[in-house]
């Protein structure tokens, strides 16, 4: 089963909000207020002054970040008067903390800066390693709090550790670099990008990593030359060295003849027998493109012979992939009932006997949801194959698992449930319809679906028009309550930009106005999938002179010259009507915070960011629902 991808970088307000201390937060107290490692920490939360005051439940994540990576803490929050309490203990490595709360979708994340809690020594000092640590633990981990993250903002608190503390310039400059080109991309930005890739390549005690990331940046710089160079210097200094194993991974899996392919796989294993976790999961990724290639050619013996030398995760993946593949194509369905079933029970047992220990970032909770959406993910598969062989009696009693761990808000999901209810006769169609229906998570098929069913039992039409009318009313109510809840005030950055006809555009010339952002890429796919729907939202909104619709073309791979003539291109090619803004130096994007596209945002009269949406769900429908409401909430909150 494949779901819908989405791809995933300062305003003077948001720094100098970011730089409070940890005393001056309105809602959360922590004591002590100078922390130093090792201490055992106190958190009192206030949910009353935030975001979060209507919620039913509140979950508290802290991230301690120590020895270059993030570790999540469990705590559990106790009532105290109107305050919620814990305590968590960060260890004696603790280098910094963040802290998010959250219930259900929503955060309380510091309106998108984050919770960080520094660490100080012995003479309540700020440590440098903390700062430094800070704004890794920032760029590195804040997307599991939905920061939204600022390059510019992590390179100021790395230039304040580096000037505390000299020594810690090396070991973080190739981190220092990411971000540098990640706020000041283009022309702007390149010549101070190749200095420090320049002392970064040069620097004493460089690891092998630090120099591939500076491969890559150079690549990115399209300073080929230089990328060559240091390439070259990669092999020789470390002849069998993580580089030289990706160069020989990439040059199997380009491999076009099949044996030819698997003579290479084979000799690699021998020459870089896995020892790590990570390295084991680069090899199964090899078996599965061979396996994949023995499954085109219907040779099943040697695709079994080669899945049989992959575990655990890699190979249950492969098997739902092709499963889907098959029973979509028609092609070998009892090999798709096979490898669907196989995917299935594997992911099913990993619920409660896991064959890998939690990643560190996220806990327990989260855990144990994201290997029930996983079993979910592979039973939607299994369960698709079982209704390409009439067996649609079994697969909606799966799939009707399936929906309740997805809490009945997949759309997509939804509806291949109700189509195999029908397919199977089921007596509960149309109790599963309307209910999906009155959650507002039925698609147009599965209204029609209804529609069809409720006419069969000799109704008429306006009496269907009638019914339907007074759940979708429901529907909306329940929508607008969730949304409502959702709403956010953080100020806009402003900016201007030129539009496809060369004309300067600034957000300000809009204040009064509603105004949708959607960020946007020629290359990204989900961006261009989600298209249709925008159009027919800022269709609906044509006539309203309040509402404002700007697509932002940003994080384009081509030169700077080629941006806006390739997005008119596509944007001609296609017939939208859109008011396409460039962000040449994606400066705007650093701005806004944005981690992946595609992100929209609608911002109210005032010049207030009222809600965030990033990616696409792949439903047409629930994103004309949303949006549209969105802009409706943000009319209303002016």
């Amino acid at each position: 089963m494949r779901f819908p991808l989405y791809l995933f970088l300062f305003s003077a307000f948001w720094s100098a909000q970011s730089l409070c201390a940890q005393s001056e937060w309105p809602n959360l107290r922590i004591t002590p207020e100078h922390p130093q490692p090792g201490e055992t920490v106190q958190i009192e939360y206030d949910w009353l002054k935030g975001p979060l005051k209507n919620a039913e439940a509140i979950d508290v994540l802290v991230l301690v970040y120590a020895d270059k990576n993030a570790e999540a803490i469990e705590i559990n929050l106790k009532h105290q008067g109107n305050k919620l309490t814990g305590v968590c203990s960060p260890g004696k490595n603790a280098q910094s903390m963040l802290i998010g709360f959250q219930s259900g979708e929503q955060w309380d994340n510091n309106n998108g800066r984050g919770y960080f809690i520094d660490f100080y020594d012995h003479h309540n000092k700020k440590m440098p390693e903390s700062i430094a640590a800070k704004a890794n633990l920032y760029t590195g981990f804040g997307t599991y709090m939905e920061l939204n993250i600022q390059a510019t903002q992590a390179n100021l608190w790395m230039d304040e550790a580096f000037e505390a503390q000299p020594a810690l310039r090396n070991p973080n400059l190739s981190a220092y670099i990411r971000n540098w080109m990640n706020a000041k991309r283009g022309d702007a930005g390149k010549e101070k990008a190749l200095q420090l890739l320049n002392e970064l390549e040069n620097a004493p005690q460089i690891t092998e990593k630090d120099w591939m990331s500076a491969v890559r940046s150079y690549e990115f710089l399209q300073a080929m030359d230089q990328a060559k160079a240091l390439k070259e210097k990669i092999r020789n200094t470390y002849p069998n060295g993580v580089f030289v194993q990706q160069e020989r991974r990439q040059a199997i899996n380009a491999e076009p003849d099949t044996t030819r392919r698997e003579k290479l796989l084979e000799t690699f294993v021998k020459d870089f027998p896995p020892k790590t976790e990570q390295e084991t999961n680069e090899i199964n990724r090899l078996y599965a493109g061979l396996a994949m290639r023995y499954a085109e050619a219907k040779n099943w013996d040697r695709f079994n012979q080669i899945a049989d030398k992959m575990k655990g995760a890699n190979r249950a993946d492969l098997f739902n992939n092709l499963a889907w593949q098959l029973a979509e194509s028609g092609e070998d369905l009892g090999w798709a009932i096979i490898l669907g079933e196989k995917a299935s029970n594997w992911a099913k047992m990993e619920i409660v006997a896991p064959s890998t220990a939690k990643p560190a970032p996220i806990t327990h909770k989260n855990w144990e949801l994201e290997r029930r959406q996983i079993y979910a993910s592979y039973t939607d598969t299994y369960a698709f194959t079982l209704d390409k062989v009439n067996e649609s009696a079994k697969a909606a009693e799966l799939q009707a698992v399936v929906v309740e761990i997805m809490t009945r808000e997949n759309d997509e999901m939804n509806e291949r449930y109700t189509t195999y209810l029908e397919h199977a006769n089921a007596v509960q169609l149309r109790h599963e319809l309307e209910g999906f229906i009155l959650d507002g998570h039925a698609t147009n098929p599965m209204l029609e679906q209804f529609k069809r069913l409720y006419l069969q039992e000799d109704r008429s039409e306006n009496g269907f028009k009638a019914y339907y009318n007074r759940m979708t009313a429901v529907a909306d109510a329940r929508l607008k309550q969730k949304l409502t809840q959702k709403m956010t005030e953080s100020p806009a950055p402003g900016f201007e930009l030129r539009n496809l006809k060369g004309e300067l555009v600034s957000l300000q010339q809009f204040k009064g106005k509603v105004v949708v952002l959607d960020f946007w890429a020629t290359w990204c796919g989900p961006c261009k999938a989600s298209f249709p729907a925008m159009q027919k939202v800022q269709d609906l909104f044509a006539k309203d002179p309040n509402v404002v619709f700007l697509f932002i073309d940003t994080w384009e791979r081509n030169a700077p010259e080629l941006k806006a003539s390739a997005a008119n291109d596509f944007i001609v090619s296609k017939n939208y009507t859109f008011e396409v803004l460039v962000d040449l130096n994606d400066g705007v994007v650093a701005n806004y915070g944005v981690t992946g596209i595609p992100t929209k945002f609608v911002l109210d009269g005032n010049g207030k960011i009222r809600f965030k949406s990033v990616g696409w769900s792949g439903s047409a429908d629930e994103l004309i629902k949303s949006l549209s409401l969105m802009i409706e909430l943000a009319k209303k909150a002016q």
